[in-house]
């Protein structure tokens, strides 16, 4: 059930041609949509549409986007940042625009009176009614697709310092619930880091791009806020699993599709959209408008059975659809483990000579399946090729070696996904977990005041996550997984040798190191 007493607007920033395009099915995102008006942003061509439409014009209202952020500063620095790729000559305005659109959603912020706006993609319907807030919990939602565009993630992590993908899925669901006060805290952040050249956050965001991935779509609020969000605010919102029919353009008509067509979609979809330069290809017509198709089949089967005709387009995903687990991955991503050995031998070293470790024990017996482990304790470096020889003659003779330190907790699935990434190529040689503490590029950012909350954000990032692994010159030791054969060849860790020096001998056997993103090891706070 919507709650009645939260009130806010519902953005739509759009351009003039695709606001005449959609304005037929404007009236079902009023009706779907009812708590507060539907506001355009765009130029006066927008306004005059949205205004003189007699069906809609009482339930909307328009923003001139240049009262927001002047098109043409944006488009000076834009131009100004291409000058090494583009010369004297002029830069399309559809580049800068592409960025300027975001800043718009993200500027709203600053003039908003409510507590919450919502963005809502111009070009999609709702097939129901949407709710934006958990019944049980009273939280906003943050809805999730599969999707995956690792330039994205490029660009946060200049403008944000530390910040780095934390979940599996994708934030971009055509539509994003922004709290104001969290987006002009993340609008700050931006324009308070002084290694990129601007004062204002979209001159920081243009240019912390490469000008020569400027034309790659190298930025999005919804991933950025999002994330910014799973890593700063981790109790504000609720994650929510997301369905919209992105490709809808390909298969209904915006002037025939029927409430009928609506109906048998919303059950397996929350929104239907219609991408400009889409139209309705010969082979989907009579299929998906169909009343006796739609009476045999759901709206989902179908779209897997067309899908599966699909190479390199876009798919819709379903988490129980195990065939499409990698669809819509732009760049990166790795191949499923072979040959996987399920079981492992774990040596747990004391941090600190004489330091407890039992945390660390019963944490590991609290989250392994207890058949997969042999789990050894030593007081220091010096003892862990002896501990790991008593596997010698066992079921784990051959088992992969997990070095871990007893200021750890090992969280539900960071083993797993080690053990994932360790096996999806034989030139692996050792993977490591990230963790809050840590010397090198495995640290994140991140800081809780209870070990409880520490846990649960390693919970929300041990998930399935395309591209997980990043290459390291050197694993620091506090969770290490080696491959019992590399651990052979280098003769184990000997006293004396450091992280450092196990490391590198690991490389000398001609194999790689590699950190492993959804795999969060917590280590416990002197």
């Amino acid at each position: 059930m919507e709650d009645a007493s939260v009130r806010f607007d519902t953005l739509i920033v759009v351009t003039p041609d695709d606001c005449q395009r959609v304005q037929p099915l404007y009236s079902r995102v009023i009706n779907n949509i009812t708590y507060g008006k539907l506001c355009f942003i765009g130029s006066q061509g927008v306004g005059d549409i949205v205004q003189n439409d007699e069906v809609i014009k009482g339930h909307v209202k328009w923003v001139d986007e240049n009262s927001l952020v002047p098109f043409d500063e944006v488009h000076a620095c834009m131009t100004e940042h291409l000058r090494p790729i583009i010369g004297d000559e002029p830069l399309p305005r559809g580049v800068t625009g592409w960025y300027y659109q975001q800043f718009l959603k993200m500027q709203y912020a600053f003039v908003c009176r409510d507590e919450y706006y919502m963005v809502w993609d111009g070009d999609t319907v709702p097939c129901k009614k949407v709710n934006m807030f958990s019944e049980k919990t009273g939280q906003p939602y943050l809805d999730l697709k599969h999707e995956y565009h690792l330039e994205y993630f490029d660009t946060m992590g200049k403008i944000l310092p530390g910040l780095q993908k934390v979940i599996e899925r994708s934030f971009i669901s055509e539509h994003m619930l922004f709290r104001c006060d969290i987006m002009k805290s993340l609008i700050g952040d931006i324009e308070r880091n002084d290694d990129i050249p601007g004062e204002r956050y979209w001159e920081k965001i243009i240019n912390a791009i490469e000008p020569e991935k400027i034309y790659d779509s190298s930025f999005s609020e919804f991933e950025t806020y999002g994330t910014y969000v799973a890593v700063k605010y981790p109790d504000v919102y609720r994650l929510r699993e997301w369905h919209s029919f992105r490709l809808g353009g390909s298969f209904y008509e915006i002037g025939t599709i029927t409430d009928g067509d609506f109906k048998w979609l919303s059950i397996d979809f929350d929104a239907i959209s219609f991408e400009k330069n889409q139209s309705v290809l010969e082979a989907n017509k009579g299929y998906f408008d169909n009343p006796d198709v739609q009476a045999k089949i759901s709206a989902k089967k179908l779209v897997q059975a067309v899908q599966m005709e699909y190479n390199d387009a876009y798919k819709e995903v379903w988490d129980d659809d195990i065939t499409a687990r990698n669809a819509n991955v732009r760049a990166g991503g790795y191949g499923t483990s072979q040959g996987k050995n399920n079981k492992t031998v774990i040596v747990v070293i004391p941090d600190n000579p004489g330091d407890s470790i039992e945390e660390t024990l019963r944490s590991a017996e609290e989250v392994l399946n207890p058949d997969s482990y042999m789990l050894i304790s030593v007081d220091d470096i010096s003892e862990c090729n002896e501990a790991v020889n008593v596997s010698i003659g066992t079921e784990f003779e051959d088992a992969d070696v997990f070095l871990l330190r007893g200021d750890c907790i090992l969280i539900f699935d960071a083993l797993y996904f080690l053990k994932d990434a360790l096996h999806t190529s034989e030139d692996i040689g050792a993977v490591g977990s990230i963790s809050n503490k840590a010397e090198n590029k495995q640290r994140v950012g991140v800081n809780y005041d209870t070990d409880e909350k520490f846990i649960k954000y390693g919970e929300r990032v041990n998930v399935p996550m395309e591209n997980p692994l990043f290459e390291m010159p050197s694993l620091s030791d506090f969770a290490m997984l080696i491959k019992r054969d590399v651990w052979k060849e280098i003769g184990g860790y000997n006293l004396g040798q450091t992280s450092d020096d196990l490391s590198s001998e690991i490389l000398k056997t001609g194999h790689k190191l590699f950190a492993v993103r959804n795999s969060f090891v917590y280590r416990k706070r002197r």
